[in-house]
């Protein structure tokens, strides 16, 4: 039985990085590719943007920070998003990477740490502007500006609710970060990541950070916004079975279709034990078999589902026939 496969077309990612640089050749842009590019395989996604011109990244901690370090010379500045320990310091002094410092406390470790060691390294702050999540406040600013054994690459924070172009919220943190703005002077400043694209040129700043977009991810009410960003990913299966069920039969585990008249389904290799998780279970969701839709059925079990292609030719719906779960 062939299992679904995942099939990560790196050309679409150069193409939306390159969409979001034309778009936006006010701002740098330093793609999000965390957690493994989100799945998609950091270092093969970063090789892509580096031929696209990339050199500047963010990654999610010190251990990506070096994997990347060590394959992608190309990418010359990685900034490490996440909280750092102590002991970390001096990883990331060895493999030159960036800290995005968001509390006090590692904020006096670098600190301590540059005077001790002479070193003066490059660091980025992040501010808390209404996320509540990692972030220093605003009432630090005096004393972290009593620091000079670091170099300020620049300040950033995050938007709350960037998702909603209209919502009030964006306009209120963009006045507060522009008030930590005007407290480091000459600093560069980053306030958007994906959707904060759809925002006004005044919340772009001088670093926008696009990550989730890349991947071809755009909102449904964003589409308008974003509509040259194409998808990046395809996953694709293929049918393995196909059954005729009769009026008052029912259909896999629990019997969750009633059957009111007669139909062909198709039986598709792939389950929740492959990633297409059952709570797709009869919610509507079409999947792609040879160009028609075709309505995903009944209980979506370990390794196999259901669709109904009743009104597919059987020239196109064969055992064999390939089918896109997730169409680019």
């Amino acid at each position: 039985m062939r299992l679904p496969v995942l099939q990560i077309n790196t050309k679409a990612i150069q193409n939306n990085y390159k969409q979001i640089v034309r778009e936006f050749h006010c701002s740098q842009v330093f793609p999000v590719i965390k957690n493994d590019a989100y799945g998609l395989g950091g270092i093969e996604i970063s090789k892509a943007l580096s031929n696209s011109g990339c050199t500047s990244v963010f990654v999610g901690d010190p251990e990506e920070g070096i994997k990347l370090k060590t394959n992608n010379t190309a990418i010359k500045n990685i900034f490490v998003l996440n909280v750092f320990s102590r002991e970390e310091m001096y990883t990331l002094l060895d493999y030159s990477l960036i800290p995005v410092v968001s509390d006090w406390e590692r904020l006096v470790d670098c600190n301590q740490f540059c005077s001790k060691y002479n070193k003066k390294i490059d660091i980025a702050l992040q501010f808390n502007i209404g996320l509540n999540r990692l972030g220093l406040d605003e009432s630090l600013i005096d004393n972290i500006k009593q620091f000079s054994s670091f170099n300020i690459s620049f300040i950033m924070a995050h938007l709350s609710n960037s998702f909603i172009p209209d919502d009030p919220h964006n306009y209120e943190q963009l006045q507060k970060f522009k008030k930590i703005m005007q407290r480091f002077k000459r600093n560069r400043g980053s306030l958007v990541s994906s959707y904060g694209l759809a925002l006004s040129k005044e919340y772009m700043f001088d670093i926008v950070r696009p990550g989730l977009l890349l991947t071809g991810c755009v909102l449904p009410h964003l589409l308008s916004r974003f509509s040259k960003i194409v998808p990046v990913i395809k996953l694709v299966s293929q049918i393995v079975g196909i059954r005729d069920i009769e009026p008052g039969d029912g259909i896999g585990y629990g019997q969750t279709i009633p059957i009111e008249q007669k139909k062909k389904i198709a039986i598709i290799a792939g389950g929740f034990g492959n990633g297409l998780t059952s709570l797709l279970s009869d919610k509507g969701v079409c999947v792609n078999v040879a160009g028609f839709r075709a309505k995903l059925i009944g209980y979506v079990a370990m390794e196999l589902c259901f669709v109904d292609v009743t009104d597919i030719p059987s020239t196109y719906c064969f055992v064999g026939q390939d089918v896109e779960i997730i169409a680019g």
